[in-house]
């Protein structure tokens, strides 16, 4: 199995329940497999990585290809894109394929998406077999800031939005900077006014830094911010 480049970052998140290491560098999403089993963020052998069609038809090449030589066995589940992914016959369909997959509790769930994803799997996760681990590979700036941590998850019902969840933390959360180059620049503004948001609650310094380089941030040219 080959080593992945020792250019990652590795940050530990720490929680009253559990700690773990936020992965972060530029190309990462090539490497998500040979992380999994350098990290041991998995127990066993099976990976099943959930998605939308969407994400998986742009990064799925890429993530597949990082588990080649490290002899887990990965299987796609899709869901719908977005909000429309957070209804409860899209969680039974994510069970099911579970099941038929043979997933036990040594296995490990692949979050790869925006917030939608990373809530329907985490929710899968924190119920499935009564809980199994899961990590969250976000691929938008605002999942990168807001939804990957924190190990809220959720689904809706008709009688509200995100009406049904559980706090289970994941194993792990693996960023790709690079990943967001493809987003809409409504999206980047949207995950950078989460970035505002954490520095007036929490990080003057963050909050100093955007101020003076919300240019080159918003339209990614900000090769410092991005490293």
């Amino acid at each position: 199995m080959k080593q992945v480049k020792n250019n990652l970052k590795e940050h530990w998140i720490n929680t009253d329940s559990f700690s773990y290491p936020l992965v972060i560098g530029r190309g990462t999403i090539k490497h998500v497999g040979h992380i999994i089993r350098e990290k041991n963020l998995i127990r066993g052998e099976k990976v099943a990585l959930i998605t939308s069609q969407e994400i998986l038809d742009c990064w799925g090449g890429d993530v597949d290809g990082s588990f080649a030589g490290t002899n887990l066995d990965l299987h796609h589940i899709t869901i719908p894109d977005g909000e429309n992914a957070k209804e409860l016959d899209s969680l039974d369909e994510v069970y099911s394929e579970l099941v038929d997959f043979g997933f036990h509790r040594d296995g490990l769930i692949v979050a790869l998406g925006g917030g939608s994803v990373s809530d329907v799997a985490g929710f899968a996760a924190s119920t499935y077999l009564r809980g199994v681990d899961y990590i969250n590979v976000p691929t938008t700036l605002l999942a990168q800031i807001d939804s990957c941590l924190g190990g809220k998850t959720g689904i809706n019902h008709e009688g509200g939005k995100n009406l049904i969840g559980a706090y289970w933390q994941p194993r792990g959360v693996i960023v790709d900077p690079d990943i967001i180059v493809a987003l809409e620049p409504r999206q980047v503004l949207s995950g950078l006014a989460e970035a505002v948001k954490a520095g007036v609650i929490a990080d003057e310094e963050l909050f100093n830094y955007i101020e003076e380089n919300f240019d080159g941030l918003a339209d990614l040219s900000d090769n410092d911010a991005l490293d």
